[in-house]
């Protein structure tokens, strides 16, 4: 059984005894998981290095706060940081909750950045004021989601913007080492998914970006603007899937293809 995972916000020096948590954490040690003295838990710091910890009599003390840290258990000066690719999903704005989904899931799958991009088809509009306020939700989903599936990092979740934004912001789409795609229905068979996806390009790809439409789907002028920019469309297959299954569904291929990739050297 793997041990809960906390991140903290200070490096952890390896001469440290001790390692103070901030109050959320230790309710949700304490309280949640009812964790007791003697009881070891797993801290990644922002380097991402890990470090095997335990509850102790000052865990519970207000004054102290602090677990009890034991040894690394990564290699100091290997390769502590998640590997590459470096992989984004900008997920178009979704109606109701399901962006927290979307979010876990996604997290939980391997995705390092999320974008929400607001589309011509957009249904929900939250303005910059509510948007700012639902980064910081979306941000501790993020961090639970990669706290329970063993991230090192925790990966960042973006304030929405249109899509011309966020274009704008891309550099040149010239390099080898990146890979864009955007899933879309009338991509057709000839433009499979698997196409983006095989050994080679994978073992080039340093940077994977890709694009989900929201309930509507992407205008055609959204489109031609995102093929101007480097995206190149694929079809899923035969099914057309709901937006807040789309992404995950792509992440869980990525991470197939990336597997036997590896495994045929």
């Amino acid at each position: 059984m793997s041990l809960p995972r906390v991140f903290v916000q200070e490096q952890i020096k390896a001469e440290q005894e001790q390692v103070r948590l901030d109050p959320e954490q230790l309710h949700h040690l304490l309280r949640v998981l009812r964790l007791t003295d003697g009881e070891r838990i797993e801290l990644a710091d922002p380097t991402a290095a890990v470090f095997l910890a335990e509850i102790s009599r000052e865990t519970r003390q207000a004054d102290a706060a602090s677990v009890k840290l034991l040894r690394r258990l990564d290699s100091p000066g290997g390769t502590a940081a998640e590997p590459a690719p470096f992989i984004e999903l900008w997920q178009g704005y979704p109606k109701g909750s399901k962006l927290e989904d979307i979010i876990q899931k996604s997290v939980e799958l391997g995705v390092d950045l999320i974008k929400p991009i607001l589309t011509e088809r957009s249904v929900a509009r939250p303005d910059p004021v509510q948007a700012l306020k639902k980064v910081g939700r979306w941000q501790r989903i993020s961090q639970m989601a990669a706290s329970q599936s063993g991230r090192t990092r925790i990966p960042e979740v973006a304030a929405p913007e249109t899509l011309p934004q966020a274009l704008q912001g891309l550099r040149s789409a010239g390099s080898a080492s990146l890979l864009q795609f955007v899933p879309w229905e009338d991509a057709g068979p000839r433009a499979p998914l698997a196409g983006c996806l095989s050994p080679d390009r994978l073992a080039q790809a340093r940077h994977i970006r890709f694009l989900i439409g929201p309930e509507g789907g992407l205008s055609p002028a959204e489109i031609e603007r995102l093929s101007a920019a480097g995206f190149q469309t694929v079809s899923l297959g035969k099914y057309i899937l709901r937006t807040e299954t789309a992404g995950p569904a792509v992440l869980a291929m990525l991470n197939y293809a990336r597997q036997l990739a590896e495994e045929r050297g």
